[in-house]
């Protein structure tokens, strides 16, 4: 695993609730309460910033280079922002969304 990556046991849960019940089997399950984390687009996902510097400088005309089509579609990915969005994605613990 790569050692900047979030890892899961360093940290500690506050306000994360997790409920043992039995089922209809009287099964012992498991039911957390996920903590929701929004995690900002422009310059923590994606290389916002470069891309409308970018654009500014080969095209000086287009005062608002955000407003192109396909402009968003294109943003490279900050280093480790995709590994560590499924880090979020598959946990038990967070209900991310993306903020832009």
């Amino acid at each position: 695993m790569n050692p900047n990556l979030l890892n899961i046991n360093d940290w500690e849960f506050k306000g994360v609730y997790c409920f043992v019940s039995l089922n209809s089997q009287n099964s012992l399950y498991l039911t957390v309460d996920k903590k929701v984390v929004y995690i900002d687009m422009d310059d923590v996902l994606c290389n916002y910033s470069k891309a409308h510097k970018k654009t500014l400088e080969d095209n000086p005309e287009i005062l608002f280079p955000q407003s192109q089509p396909g402009f968003f579609e294109n943003l490279e990915p900050m280093s480790n922002a995709i590994e560590s969005f499924h880090f979020f994605l598959k946990s038990d613990c967070f209900d991310p969304f993306i903020l832009t």
